[in-house]
């Protein structure tokens, strides 16, 4: 099962992919669904706040499912970025969106496209995306 959730552009879109992810997590995994409601919340975030794209600039989030497990990935046409950050300092405010995906998924990974960027992460069984095109972390 497949459902691509086109986004409005800013930060109206969080609670749109909260909802949105949430609600299919219900019929999935629903022991998790807070989990991917959270991680919905945060590539959205990190999208709105890193991506350097403009307010009308196409964004996506991508929900699939699939022999005991599911992917939330969110696609933006923004230059993406090289590697992760580490963990945040105890005191930094900001900063803990990808250690937040990084603890709450069962791995996550990201990966450049020709005309942008996806950030993916996964609950239960991998749905075996090419490895080698996912830089991925368990």
């Amino acid at each position: 099962m497949l459902r691509v959730v086109p986004l409005p552009s800013g930060v109206a879109s969080v609670p749109v992919a909260r909802a949105e992810a949430r609600d299919f997590a219900h019929g999935i995994c629903p022991d998790r669904a807070l989990d991917v409601e959270t991680i919905a919340s945060e590539l959205v975030t990190n999208v709105i706040r890193h991506a350097r794209v403009g307010p009308a600039t196409p964004l996506a989030m991508i929900l699939e499912h699939g022999d005991g497990g599911m992917r939330l990935s969110v696609r933006d046409r923004g230059p993406g970025f090289d590697a992760p950050p580490g963990k945040p300092g105890r005191n930094q405010v900001s900063g803990w969106g990808l250690y937040l995906v990084e603890r709450l998924a069962d791995r996550w990974g990201f990966e450049r496209q020709p005309d942008g960027f996806v950030v993916w992460a996964e609950i239960g069984s991998p749905m075996g995306h090419d490895a080698e095109a996912d830089d991925g972390h368990d």
